[in-house]
């Protein structure tokens, strides 16, 4: 049997390898970057959303301060001024202040020629801090401690001659 020669490879019959193109050309190749920057951008999402979590959302909010025990002592000879005031300044809040009138009263036998403030507490900055918000120095407030103090009064607002000076500034009524 004759024997037939083995296929002869020339040198141009050698096929180097073909460049293989991508499946869908140029626009595959924007989608690929596409979906990759997606993904970095989900992923850094996730990691700062779980950074936020794990620190907790801050939110500054304005929680009214402890309520202020206010007594209001009618010393200005007009009657009815207390009672006024007293519907005026209860329940106010503001910023750091949150009032409540506890108690109103008169001076019967004395009249008094300007208001002042009178905090019962060593620690005058609250009454202070109303002071300046009804109009009045902060100079205006002396230190008093209350005998016999059942109500938890915290500061006494005299009422004087010039009480009809005494207003809130930007009040915001309690409902």
């Amino acid at each position: 049997m004759l024997q037939s020669e083995p296929p002869r490879h020339d040198e141009s019959s050698v096929h180097e390898p073909i460049p293989r193109r991508s499946r869908f050309g140029a626009l595959g190749r924007i989608a690929e970057i596409a979906l990759l920057a997606a993904a970095v951008l989900t992923i850094a999402g996730v990691a700062l959303f779980s950074v936020k979590v794990a620190r907790g959302v801050t939110r500054e909010l304005e929680t009214p301060a402890e309520p202020m025990r206010l007594q209001i002592v009618n010393g200005s000879g007009v009657a009815g001024a207390e009672t006024r005031l007293a519907r005026q300044l209860n329940g106010y809040t503001g910023k750091g202040l949150n009032l409540l009138v506890v108690e109103t009263n008169s001076f019967e036998l004395k009249k008094v020629m300007a208001s002042f403030i009178v905090s019962r507490q060593p620690d005058d900055r609250a009454a202070k801090l109303l002071a300046t918000r009804i109009g009045l120095e902060p100079s205006d407030v002396i230190y008093e401690p209350l005998d016999n103090n059942v109500r938890s009064v915290g500061v006494t607002l005299v009422l004087g001659e010039d009480y009809f000076r005494i207003r809130l500034a930007g009040s915001e009524k309690k409902e």
